[in-house]
């Protein structure tokens, strides 16, 4: 008979035991703070039974785990579709952040959804014109009337930790503001201004341009509250007109198009993992000039039907072409075969 679900980290337990809202993240489903949500909603069953508690532990090979009435997908060893995949969207205004909407208005996931990502992240960063099969979540959110970049990913532990205020991921916003915000209102952003009972932590505010009586701004967060850049213009008395967001901790949108998407470069992903604190994560295919002539591994390796070498090469002697071994050997019969003689 299948366990009931446990409260805790009690001693004794079996270590497979993890928290329902980690196993919910690893397997794609949400974001380990989604998932909390989740289960707070009654969203979650553990072996038939509703669980609302956050602590509830559970066990992925011995408890039946649900999410809206759908079993969690079993793990599996080298399952493609559950590796991990990392996307960069510049969303396009009107489109929900989130990967459903029950008012059946656009979602980013639409703009992704489809057939397997076939190919591999372009170097110049270049749109992909494949589809994502595996289900990927966004990274935090963006208004609905906001553009630029929305990383995606099913890594929940990574989402997680990018999204929590705690290891302060910077967000860079290009931002047009009605009017001119002179250098008090400016001021009052970069040290921090009460929002609905809350003060904002310390943020940096940049004039970067004018576009007739507005202003352009670059304003750079580390917290992920909700609607904070707008809240925070309008504080000041300088309300967001257009508002787009540029860069999200190491990755920035450069020249994606609107509506567009790529799928992260391997030195991408690890400067991510490297951000939070995470282990560098292995690229899910190796890269195209090592997939020749079913030659795999570090670049230097021996191609197929050729014996190792050595890593270090054994030149001749230029001025008599002999091999160093040879050379030593005339050297040792010139001073009677012992070493140190010339002493």
């Amino acid at each position: 008979m299948k366990s009931s679900p446990k409260r805790g980290g009690r001693a004794g337990q079996a270590a497979t035991s993890e928290r329902l809202q980690k196993i919910i993240a690893q397997a794609g489903i949400a974001s380990r703070r989604a998932a909390e949500e989740m289960i707070a909603t009654g969203r979650v069953r553990v072996n038939g039974k509703v669980v609302t508690e956050m602590g509830v532990q559970a066990n992925t090979s011995e408890d039946k785990i649900e999410v809206d009435g759908r079993p969690l997908p079993a793990p599996k060893s080298g399952d493609v579709a559950r590796e991990h995949v990392y996307i960069a969207l510049n969303k396009p205004g009107s489109v929900v952040s989130t990967a459903r909407d029950t008012h059946g208005r656009r979602t980013v996931i639409d703009l992704v959804q489809g057939t397997d990502v076939a190919e591999e992240a372009s170097p110049d960063g270049k749109a992909s014109t494949a589809k994502v099969m595996a289900r990927v979540y966004p990274v935090g959110r963006l208004d609905f009337d906001s553009t630029g970049l929305l990383l995606l990913t099913n890594d929940g532990e990574l989402t997680f930790r990018l999204t929590h205020p705690r290891y302060g991921i910077e967000k860079e916003y290009r931002v047009l503001v009605r009017g001119r915000p002179g250098e008090l209102a400016q001021r009052a952003m970069r040290e921090g201004i009460e929002i609905e009972g809350e003060r904002t932590a310390p943020a940096r505010v940049e004039e970067v341009g004018k576009k007739g009586s507005d202003t352009w701004l670059r304003i750079t967060i580390h917290e992920g509250r909700k609607r904070q850049v707008r809240l925070m213009t309008s504080a000041v008395g300088h309300p967001v007109i257009e508002l787009q967001r540029v860069r999200f901790g190491p990755i920035t949108l450069g020249s994606l198009e609107t509506g567009k998407w790529r799928v992260l470069a391997v030195h991408e992903v690890h400067a991510l993992r490297k951000a939070v604190g995470l282990p560098l994560e292995r690229p899910r295919r190796e890269p195209a000039e090592r997939r020749v002539a079913g030659v795999t591994g570090k670049p230097g390796a021996p191609k197929a039907g050729q014996p190792p070498t050595s890593r270090r090469e054994v030149k001749p002697d230029r001025r008599s072409g002999e091999q160093p071994s040879t050379k030593r050997e005339k050297q040792r019969s010139e001073h009677g075969g012992r070493r140190g003689s010339h002493r």
